[in-house]
């Protein structure tokens, strides 16, 4: 069976790909009513500091504070940024890369449409 340049194998993988992706979003969410998530805590001690904050004659810490918050952002994006052009690039040489995935050892033999696609859902997941 090869469907759109993917075989039996490749479909296999992604519909358990996809079943762990959601299967993770259930369990979280239903963990996440019971045990406050990480997430939460953060937010009730970021809320707190700014009660704190507020009531400081020096606030020079809190700003270096916040400025370091934001400079962690931006290490996220620009890494994702950077993933999202290597894949891009891998994208446009796909023949290339379909020739050396295929000299690997342990690895399957993949139509070029079908490694496009598989690019292209990685693209997905990172944007």
């Amino acid at each position: 069976m090869n469907v759109l340049g993917l075989t039996a194998l490749d479909i296999a993988a992604a519909l358990w790909f996809a079943f762990c992706w959601l299967g993770y979003t259930f369990f979280s969410e239903w963990n996440g009513r019971r045990t406050p998530s990480l997430l939460a805590r953060m937010d009730h001690y970021r809320r707190e500091w700014m009660k704190r904050t507020i009531t400081r004659d020096n606030r020079i810490v809190d700003t270096a504070i916040v400025q370091n918050l934001f400079q962690g952002n931006n290490f996220l994006a620009s890494t994702s940024i950077l993933v999202l052009g290597g894949l891009a690039a891998l994208l446009g040489a796909s023949t290339q890369a379909v020739n050396v995935v295929a000299a690997l050892p342990l690895t399957h033999a993949s139509s070029e449409r079908g490694f496009e696609i598989k690019i292209l859902l990685m693209i997905v997941i990172f944007v």
